[in-house]
């Protein structure tokens, strides 16, 4: 969730190329996410042992049109 704080640490993250300040963003989602409930928080990722051949992903530009709103 974005509040004054994250929005604060991530801006200052990006500005300054500050990948220290980026992981504090990162850990305060983390943890609104868990404590939260948010569906973000809910999820545990897979981790594959080998990627998936580039050949098999589809196009971003593909992707993308699940996630509009307009018709």
């Amino acid at each position: 969730m974005l509040n004054p704080l994250t929005i604060s640490k991530v801006q200052h993250a990006v500005r300054n190329n500050n990948p220290a300040t980026f992981q504090e963003f990162t850990d305060l989602i983390d943890g609104q996410n868990r404590t939260l409930c948010t569906l973000r928080g809910l999820l545990k990722l897979k981790y594959l042992d080998e990627p998936i051949p580039i050949e098999e992903v589809e196009p971003a530009k593909e992707i993308v049109k699940r996630f509009t709103t307009a018709p």
